[in-house]
């Protein structure tokens, strides 16, 4: 895809940027940081369930969490997604070289008609909501990031091998579906179409980094081979499809079949997200539902792929 981009525009997409060190070090020390909380976790439920852990228990759970085949999976996985996370920002960021169309006033519209003539977004961003929610909602969507190591920490270490292979193909295919949506409906979002109604009151992280990006966007340069552009990692504005709902949504079909408070943590995080995109203006409802969408063609289309893996293993 790629190479695709590269060679139909002449915009150089490649997985070489300066921020590339830096975020492979972030993800790595997440997933060490998940896995072994996960072992804490995962013997406390042992213990609490009255089960005895042994010395040869001790070592399969050890095994199982920061053994040697357990980090050679980890050190994949950060090297997959520190170069898909790569690729996707720099497409990105190019989305007003590659495709400098703006959806902003048909999705308004899509918007409008989906939920018969009311704006979510606008109506929760006037409405008199209590500070320590919209602040509460604030933080809930900035921890978003740090979840993404954290939860493919759950699957690396999950003890079906079916499972690990599944999430980990259907998460990298979130993001490559997720960016050709983008550049094919490029769109800002309520929060820069309506910068003076969003964020919500007390959504002050929402509001610097949409102020953040905004400075950035605005002096977007040519994009070279092993430059950003002047640019950051997460630079770029692309409100449809929402990844943030496309990435929880996905947390929560998969943690769904784990049960217990797996299943509906992530299902009220899911909830807290989508409510929180909407209160921010970082979203329109559709975003939110694109994304959903997006999650739940992912987890169909690679149950094949994650078949034939298993076959020529």
């Amino acid at each position: 895809m790629a190479l695709t981009i590269w060679i139909a525009t002449g915009i150089p997409i490649t997985p070489v940027r300066p921020w590339l060190p830096a975020h492979l070090l972030q993800i790595s020390l997440f997933l060490m940081f998940g896995a072994f909380g996960l072992l804490i976790v995962r013997s406390a439920g042992r213990i609490a369930r009255g089960r005895r852990i042994g010395k040869r228990r001790a070592r399969v759970l050890i095994a199982r969490h920061v053994g040697f085949r357990t980090i050679a999976r980890m050190l994949h996985f950060v090297l997959a997604f520190a170069i898909v996370m790569t690729v996707h920002t720099s497409i990105k960021q190019a989305i007003p070289l590659i495709n400098p169309l703006n959806w902003d006033a048909p999705l308004i519209s899509l918007e409008r008609a989906v939920h018969f003539g009311v704006n979510p977004a606008w109506d929760l961003a006037r409405c008199d909501t209590p500070l320590w929610l919209t602040q509460f909602l604030d933080a809930c969507y900035f921890w978003w990031f740090p979840s993404i190591p954290l939860i493919a920490a759950f699957f690396l270490t999950h003890r079906h091998r079916s499972r690990r292979e599944h999430y980990a193909a259907a998460f990298t295919a979130l993001w490559v579906v997720g960016i050709l949506i983008g550049l094919a409906f490029p769109s800002h979002g309520p929060c820069y179409v309506d910068r003076t109604t969003f964020p919500a009151p007390g959504m002050d992280v929402a509001s610097m980094i949409q102020t953040w990006l905004w400075d950035h966007y605005v002096s977007l340069q040519a994009i070279t081979l092993s430059g950003d552009g002047g640019l950051k990692f997460g630079c770029g504005l692309m409100a449809m499809p929402s990844m943030h709902i496309a990435v929880v949504s996905l947390y929560a079909l998969f943690l769904w079949k784990e049960g217990g408070l797996y299943r509906w943590g992530s299902l009220v995080y899911a909830m807290l997200v989508f409510v929180g995109s909407l209160y921010s203006g970082w979203h329109y409802a559709v975003d939110g539902y694109m994304g959903l969408g997006i999650a739940a063609l992912c987890l169909f289309l690679t149950r094949p792929q994650t078949g034939i893996l298993r076959r020529a293993a």
